[in-house]
Protein backbone atom coordinates (compact mmCIF):
# COMPACT_ATOMS: atom_id res chain seq x y z
CA UNK A 1 0.00 0.00 0.00
CA UNK A 2 1.35 3.42 -1.03
CA UNK A 3 0.93 5.68 1.70
CA UNK A 4 3.52 8.71 0.94
CA UNK A 5 6.70 9.72 -0.08
CA UNK A 6 9.94 9.20 1.87
CA UNK A 7 12.78 11.81 1.75
CA UNK A 8 16.63 9.47 1.76
CA UNK A 9 19.50 11.32 1.15
CA UNK A 10 18.33 13.75 -1.85
CA UNK A 11 15.27 11.69 -3.38
CA UNK A 12 11.94 11.03 -2.73
CA UNK A 13 10.44 7.52 -2.35
CA UNK A 14 6.94 6.19 -2.16
CA UNK A 15 6.43 4.35 1.68
CA UNK A 16 5.01 1.09 0.50
CA UNK A 17 5.36 -1.57 3.11
CA UNK A 18 8.90 -2.51 1.80
CA UNK A 19 10.19 0.83 2.57
CA UNK A 20 8.90 0.63 6.27
CA UNK A 21 10.23 -2.48 6.71
CA UNK A 22 13.88 -1.16 6.14
CA UNK A 23 13.18 1.30 8.52
CA UNK A 24 13.11 -0.56 11.47
CA UNK A 25 16.40 -0.44 12.98
CA UNK A 26 18.23 -3.88 13.30
CA UNK A 27 20.92 -5.03 15.55
CA UNK A 28 21.00 -2.45 17.87
CA UNK A 29 18.05 -3.95 20.55
CA UNK A 30 20.70 -6.96 21.20
CA UNK A 31 23.87 -4.70 22.25
CA UNK A 32 21.73 -2.03 24.02
CA UNK A 33 22.03 -2.49 28.41
CA UNK A 34 18.74 -1.07 29.51
CA UNK A 35 19.24 2.17 31.50
CA UNK A 36 17.62 2.17 35.09
CA UNK A 37 16.22 4.81 37.03
CA UNK A 38 16.45 3.86 40.73
CA UNK A 39 14.31 7.53 41.62
CA UNK A 40 11.34 5.86 39.03
CA UNK A 41 11.36 2.09 40.99
CA UNK A 42 14.16 0.92 39.34
CA UNK A 43 11.91 1.30 35.75
CA UNK A 44 13.79 0.84 32.64
CA UNK A 45 13.97 3.74 29.99
CA UNK A 46 12.55 1.06 27.78
CA UNK A 47 9.77 0.55 29.94
CA UNK A 48 8.98 4.38 30.13
CA UNK A 49 8.73 4.60 26.33
CA UNK A 50 6.68 1.87 25.65
CA UNK A 51 4.59 3.37 28.99
CA UNK A 52 4.34 6.66 26.83
CA UNK A 53 3.91 5.34 23.10
CA UNK A 54 1.01 3.30 24.34
CA UNK A 55 -0.24 6.07 25.93
CA UNK A 56 0.24 8.25 23.21
CA UNK A 57 2.71 10.78 25.16
CA UNK A 58 5.86 12.29 23.18
CA UNK A 59 9.04 11.61 25.28
CA UNK A 60 11.77 14.49 25.63
CA UNK A 61 15.34 12.94 26.94
CA UNK A 62 18.16 15.49 28.06
CA UNK A 63 21.47 14.41 28.47
CA UNK A 64 25.28 14.86 27.53
CA UNK A 65 26.66 13.93 24.23
CA UNK A 66 27.15 10.51 23.89
CA UNK A 67 25.33 9.20 26.88
CA UNK A 68 23.15 6.39 24.78
CA UNK A 69 19.78 9.30 23.70
CA UNK A 70 19.60 8.27 20.24
CA UNK A 71 20.45 4.06 21.05
CA UNK A 72 17.73 3.78 23.26
CA UNK A 73 15.47 5.27 21.25
CA UNK A 74 16.67 2.49 18.46
CA UNK A 75 16.82 -0.17 20.31
CA UNK A 76 12.77 0.46 21.55
CA UNK A 77 12.02 0.99 17.93
CA UNK A 78 13.52 -2.16 16.96
CA UNK A 79 11.71 -4.21 20.02
CA UNK A 80 8.45 -3.03 18.92
CA UNK A 81 9.38 -3.35 15.44
CA UNK A 82 8.60 0.16 14.26
CA UNK A 83 10.16 2.27 11.42
CA UNK A 84 12.11 5.08 12.84
CA UNK A 85 13.49 8.15 11.23
CA UNK A 86 15.62 10.48 12.83
CA UNK A 87 15.77 14.22 12.24
CA UNK A 88 18.32 16.37 12.96
CA UNK A 89 17.11 19.78 14.61
CA UNK A 90 19.75 22.48 13.27
CA UNK A 91 19.72 25.61 12.01
CA UNK A 92 19.88 24.81 8.38
CA UNK A 93 16.37 22.43 8.39
CA UNK A 94 14.06 23.88 6.30
CA UNK A 95 10.33 23.98 6.79
CA UNK A 96 9.92 22.35 3.31
CA UNK A 97 12.47 19.13 4.29
CA UNK A 98 10.24 19.13 7.96
CA UNK A 99 6.80 19.44 6.36
CA UNK A 100 6.69 19.38 2.56
CA UNK A 101 6.88 21.39 -0.75
CA UNK A 102 5.55 21.77 -4.35
CA UNK A 103 8.03 21.14 -6.59
CA UNK A 104 8.13 20.33 -10.91
CA UNK A 105 6.04 17.55 -12.07
CA UNK A 106 8.61 16.02 -14.29
CA UNK A 107 6.14 13.46 -15.09
CA UNK A 108 3.55 15.34 -16.46
CA UNK A 109 0.38 14.07 -14.29
CA UNK A 110 -0.42 17.35 -13.04
CA UNK A 111 -2.40 20.27 -14.82
CA UNK A 112 -0.33 22.96 -13.24
CA UNK A 113 2.61 21.68 -13.43
CA UNK A 114 3.22 21.12 -10.31
CA UNK A 115 2.93 18.24 -7.51
CA UNK A 116 3.19 18.04 -3.21
CA UNK A 117 5.68 16.19 -1.80
CA UNK A 118 5.76 15.67 2.03
CA UNK A 119 8.80 16.12 4.51
CA UNK A 120 9.87 13.96 6.70
CA UNK A 121 7.59 14.82 9.21
CA UNK A 122 4.43 14.29 7.26
CA UNK A 123 5.78 11.42 5.99
CA UNK A 124 5.62 9.34 9.56
CA UNK A 125 2.44 11.29 10.47
CA UNK A 126 0.47 9.45 8.10
CA UNK A 127 2.70 6.12 7.74
CA UNK A 128 3.13 5.74 11.30
CA UNK A 129 6.06 4.98 13.00
CA UNK A 130 9.23 6.44 15.85
CA UNK A 131 9.93 10.05 14.58
CA UNK A 132 13.36 10.96 16.61
CA UNK A 133 13.83 15.33 16.98
CA UNK A 134 17.30 14.82 17.72
CA UNK A 135 18.37 18.30 18.96
CA UNK A 136 15.47 19.76 19.41
CA UNK A 137 16.71 22.85 21.40
CA UNK A 138 18.51 23.99 18.21
CA UNK A 139 14.86 23.47 16.78
CA UNK A 140 13.81 27.24 14.89
CA UNK A 141 10.87 28.93 16.75
CA UNK A 142 8.71 28.47 13.51
CA UNK A 143 8.89 25.15 13.16
CA UNK A 144 8.25 24.67 16.78
CA UNK A 145 5.22 26.44 16.17
CA UNK A 146 3.48 24.30 13.84
CA UNK A 147 4.71 20.98 15.82
CA UNK A 148 2.43 22.14 18.80
CA UNK A 149 -1.05 20.83 17.48
CA UNK A 150 1.19 17.49 16.68
CA UNK A 151 2.07 17.20 20.00
CA UNK A 152 -0.67 17.95 21.96
CA UNK A 153 -3.64 15.75 22.35
CA UNK A 154 -5.03 16.43 18.86
CA UNK A 155 -2.17 14.80 17.22
CA UNK A 156 -2.67 16.51 13.61
CA UNK A 157 -0.62 18.54 11.50
CA UNK A 158 -1.84 21.28 9.61
CA UNK A 159 -0.14 21.60 5.87
CA UNK A 160 -1.24 25.40 5.40
CA UNK A 161 1.73 25.11 2.26
CA UNK A 162 -1.27 22.88 1.22
CA UNK A 163 -4.57 24.39 1.50
CA UNK A 164 -4.78 23.84 5.06
CA UNK A 165 -5.11 20.28 4.90
CA UNK A 166 -4.76 18.80 8.46
CA UNK A 167 -3.67 15.02 8.90
CA UNK A 168 -4.50 13.23 11.93
CA UNK A 169 -1.53 11.05 13.32
CA UNK A 170 -1.20 7.02 12.55
CA UNK A 171 -1.87 5.64 15.91
CA UNK A 172 1.25 4.29 15.44
CA UNK A 173 3.37 7.73 15.26
CA UNK A 174 5.39 8.44 18.27
CA UNK A 175 7.50 11.50 18.85
CA UNK A 176 10.97 11.07 20.72
CA UNK A 177 12.78 14.43 21.32
CA UNK A 178 16.40 14.74 22.36
CA UNK A 179 18.73 17.32 23.29
CA UNK A 180 21.60 18.23 24.88
CA UNK A 181 22.20 20.85 28.26
CA UNK A 182 21.17 24.54 27.70
CA UNK A 183 25.03 25.44 27.89
CA UNK A 184 26.11 23.71 25.10
CA UNK A 185 26.57 25.90 21.89
CA UNK A 186 23.76 26.75 19.50
CA UNK A 187 20.65 25.84 21.80
CA UNK A 188 18.37 27.75 23.41
CA UNK A 189 16.07 26.64 26.50
CA UNK A 190 12.62 25.18 25.45
CA UNK A 191 9.99 26.87 25.24
CA UNK A 192 7.63 26.21 28.39
CA UNK A 193 4.58 25.95 25.96
CA UNK A 194 6.49 23.55 23.51
CA UNK A 195 8.19 21.80 26.44
CA UNK A 196 4.75 21.03 28.58
CA UNK A 197 3.48 18.61 25.26
CA UNK A 198 6.13 16.04 26.71
CA UNK A 199 4.52 14.43 29.00
CA UNK A 200 7.82 11.89 29.54
CA UNK A 201 10.65 13.85 30.25
CA UNK A 202 13.85 11.66 31.40
CA UNK A 203 17.08 12.92 31.88
CA UNK A 204 20.08 10.17 30.91
CA UNK A 205 23.59 10.58 32.96
CA UNK A 206 26.22 8.49 31.87
CA UNK A 207 25.82 5.32 33.84
CA UNK A 208 28.17 3.68 35.56
CA UNK A 209 26.46 0.29 35.91
CA UNK A 210 26.79 0.39 31.73
CA UNK A 211 30.44 1.27 31.29
CA UNK A 212 31.27 -1.79 34.01
CA UNK A 213 29.70 -3.99 31.46
CA UNK A 214 30.78 -2.39 28.30
CA UNK A 215 34.04 -1.95 29.70
CA UNK A 216 34.05 -4.82 31.55
CA UNK A 217 37.81 -5.51 33.49
CA UNK A 218 38.99 -2.55 32.98
CA UNK A 219 37.83 -0.76 36.07
CA UNK A 220 40.87 1.79 35.60
CA UNK A 221 39.45 3.01 32.32
CA UNK A 222 36.17 3.42 33.74
CA UNK A 223 37.28 5.76 36.90
CA UNK A 224 39.22 7.78 34.49
CA UNK A 225 36.13 8.70 32.36
CA UNK A 226 34.17 9.65 36.12
CA UNK A 227 37.47 11.68 36.68
CA UNK A 228 37.20 13.38 33.64
CA UNK A 229 33.67 13.94 34.37
CA UNK A 230 34.23 15.75 37.61
CA UNK A 231 36.28 17.91 35.94
CA UNK A 232 33.70 19.38 33.38
CA UNK A 233 31.62 19.53 36.41
CA UNK A 234 33.70 21.74 37.98
CA UNK A 235 34.28 23.50 34.95
CA UNK A 236 38.16 23.15 34.29
CA UNK A 237 37.12 21.05 31.58
CA UNK A 238 34.44 21.68 28.60
CA UNK A 239 34.64 18.76 26.38
CA UNK A 240 32.11 15.85 27.67
CA UNK A 241 33.84 12.69 28.02
CA UNK A 242 31.28 10.24 26.65
CA UNK A 243 30.92 6.24 26.73
CA UNK A 244 32.17 5.52 23.04
CA UNK A 245 35.05 7.90 23.74
CA UNK A 246 36.37 5.40 26.46
CA UNK A 247 35.48 1.96 24.67
CA UNK A 248 37.23 3.73 21.48
CA UNK A 249 39.98 4.34 24.15
CA UNK A 250 40.12 0.57 24.73
CA UNK A 251 39.76 -0.44 21.42
CA UNK A 252 42.72 1.66 20.27
CA UNK A 253 45.06 0.19 23.01
CA UNK A 254 44.21 -2.91 21.58
CA UNK A 255 44.18 -2.70 17.87
CA UNK A 256 47.32 0.06 18.06
CA UNK A 257 49.06 0.96 21.24
CA UNK A 258 48.65 2.95 24.34
CA UNK A 259 50.40 5.54 23.79
CA UNK A 260 48.90 6.20 20.62
CA UNK A 261 45.20 5.21 22.24
CA UNK A 262 46.38 8.51 24.12
CA UNK A 263 47.17 10.76 21.62
CA UNK A 264 44.24 10.10 19.83
CA UNK A 265 42.08 10.62 23.14
CA UNK A 266 44.06 13.89 23.86
CA UNK A 267 42.86 15.11 20.47
CA UNK A 268 39.13 14.96 21.44
CA UNK A 269 40.08 17.73 23.71
CA UNK A 270 40.54 21.54 22.74
CA UNK A 271 43.97 22.58 23.05
CA UNK A 272 43.17 24.63 26.47
CA UNK A 273 41.61 22.01 28.06
CA UNK A 274 44.84 19.41 27.29
CA UNK A 275 47.08 20.18 30.08
CA UNK A 276 44.05 19.59 32.80
CA UNK A 277 42.98 16.24 30.80
CA UNK A 278 47.24 15.37 30.99
CA UNK A 279 47.79 15.61 34.53
CA UNK A 280 44.48 13.47 34.96
CA UNK A 281 45.84 10.87 32.48
CA UNK A 282 49.29 11.45 34.07
CA UNK A 283 47.56 9.62 37.52
CA UNK A 284 45.60 7.08 35.75
CA UNK A 285 47.31 5.67 33.01
CA UNK A 286 49.60 3.37 34.81
CA UNK A 287 46.84 2.04 36.61
CA UNK A 288 44.88 1.84 33.06
CA UNK A 289 47.67 0.25 31.59
CA UNK A 290 47.65 -2.88 34.36
CA UNK A 291 44.05 -2.75 33.01
CA UNK A 292 45.54 -4.04 29.59
CA UNK A 293 48.07 -6.20 31.30
CA UNK A 294 50.92 -3.66 30.00
CA UNK A 295 54.06 -2.87 32.31
CA UNK A 296 56.62 -0.23 32.42
CA UNK A 297 54.41 2.18 31.34
CA UNK A 298 55.96 5.74 30.36
CA UNK A 299 54.04 8.77 30.27
CA UNK A 300 55.35 12.25 30.15
CA UNK A 301 52.96 15.06 31.45
CA UNK A 302 53.60 17.28 28.06
CA UNK A 303 52.71 21.10 29.00
CA UNK A 304 51.51 22.59 25.95
CA UNK A 305 51.67 25.83 27.15
CA UNK A 306 55.62 25.33 27.85
CA UNK A 307 57.77 27.58 25.63
CA UNK A 308 61.35 27.90 24.17
CA UNK A 309 62.71 30.37 26.72
CA UNK A 310 65.85 30.55 24.93
CA UNK A 311 66.69 34.41 23.90
CA UNK A 312 66.77 34.60 20.48
CA UNK A 313 67.04 37.84 20.20
CA UNK A 314 69.62 39.44 17.82
CA UNK A 315 72.71 40.88 19.36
Amino acid sequence: IVCSFLLIGDKMKEITEDILANLIPNGVFSQYIPRVFDNMGGRTDLSLLENAFNNKENVLITGETGVGKTMSVQAFAEDKKLPYYSVNCNRATSTQEMFGQFIPDEDGKSKSGIKWVDGVITQLTRAGGVLLLDEVNMLTANIAAALHPLLDRRRELTLMQKGGEVIVAHKNFFVVATMNPDEYEGTNPLNPAFRNRFATPLRYEYDNNNEDTLLKGLPNLVALGDMLRSAKSNGTILTPVSTNSLIEFADHCEDLDIYTAVGLFLNRFDEDEVNAVNEILGLMLPKIAEDFGIDDVDYIIADIDDEDTEDDTDE
